[in-house]
């Protein structure tokens, strides 16, 4: 191909690169959207549950105490939409923002990572927010939280709690964030393209100069 021919294919690929991006932004907004009727009822049930399995301790902790706690987790169920539009406004957990290929990588296996981590990236915001219920469990010493595995509860950076076990999350929210996955790859793919051919036009803008002179 000529100078003009890779520009052209430089153009058409730049144009998929954006309306692949819109795609992910639209399924980011169905995610968050899906998302929060799911925790608001897992949050319910997370506490609840350590309430019934933990007979001898709820009796323990009396009315007075236990009014308070449920207070604290009407409080919390009241805001859990806008913990879920909080957390998951950082960009850091989706990969599609500012998406870039490390040069001189290995660019399959980076497709490979990526794909895997960006379902991760979007459990890890779910854990995040099911975390608020574990800070009651903890305060009300229904549960422990540390930084280390095992544990139900898991302290990360910036002293956040997050929920470290196994996710059982609705169909609708699973097949979005395969979606996303999916629609991610084709993304690396248009941005593998796009890198490609600009390195093309470079070598053939310079083999063009050599003939030139």
């Amino acid at each position: 191909m000529g100078v003009k021919e890779i520009k052209q294919e430089i153009e058409i690929n730049e144009n998929n690169e954006k309306n692949k991006i819109k795609t992910l932004n639209d399924i980011r907004e169905k995610i968050v959207e899906k998302t929060k009727p799911y925790v608001n009822e897992q949050l319910k049930k997370k506490v609840e549950s350590a309430v019934k399995n933990n007979p001898d301790h709820t009796k323990e902790l009396g009315k007075e105490t236990l009014s308070e706690m449920k207070k604290r987790l009407t409080e919390l169920l009241a805001i859990s939409d806008e913990i879920v539009d909080k957390t998951f406004e950082d960009d850091k957990l989706w990969l599609h923002v500012n998406y870039n290929i490390v040069p001189g990588g290995d660019k399959f296996g980076q497709r490979y990572n990526n794909s895997k981590k960006a379902g991760e990236n979007i459990q890890l915001g779910i854990r995040t927010v099911l975390g608020e219920a574990g800070r009651i469990l903890v305060e009300y010493k229904y549960a422990k939280a540390s930084g280390q595995s095992g544990n139900e509860w898991r302290i990360i950076s910036n002293n956040k709690m997050t929920y470290a076990y196994a996710l059982s999350l609705s169909k609708d929210l699973e097949e979005l964030i395969k979606q996303y996955s999916k629609e991610l790859e084709q993304l690396h793919d248009f941005v593998e393209k796009i890198d490609d051919l600009k390195q093309e036009l470079s070598e053939q803008e310079a083999l063009d100069l050599w003939d030139e002179v």
